[in-house]
């Protein structure tokens, strides 16, 4: 039996608590960044144990929120051909710098997944005094 076989069985048969299910924005977030960054909303559905029509539904909500989020376009980036060789030093960068940005943001949806998987604090607090 697959692995996605049994959640969906387990879902449907399984013990499951009456009403609706809260979620926290945190969540949220982390499904969305999950899937703004290659996921499928399916498998995103299925890793957090929630429904796919409301992981769509979230994605959409979050979308002008998260704009942020959704790298350039490579046909955009084709169209700026520059001519001159310090236009193609700024151009080298910002990619650079779009790179970083998006492992960046990669790296805050694993430690966000793993807060609320682990229920751990992992991020510095920002009042917190060196020792």
């Amino acid at each position: 039996m697959s692995e996605l076989s049994l959640i969906r069985w387990m879902k449907k048969f399984g013990r499951q608590p009456i009403g609706p299910k809260r979620y926290t924005n945190d969540l949220k977030r982390s499904v969305v960044r999950a899937v703004q960054d290659g996921m499928s909303a399916y498998r995103a559905g299925n890793t957090f144990d929630i429904s796919c029509g409301t992981v769509s539904r979230w994605v959409r909500e979050y979308k002008g929120e998260n704009t942020e989020l959704s790298s350039p376009k490579p046909d955009d980036m084709a169209k700026n051909k520059p001519v001159d060789p310090k236009e193609a030093e700024i151009l080298a960068l910002k990619k650079a710098l779009e790179y970083a940005n998006l492992k960046i943001r990669a790296l805050d949806t694993m430690i966000d997944i793993a807060e609320e998987q682990l229920k751990i604090d992992i991020r510095k607090k920002s009042g917190a005094k060196r020792s």
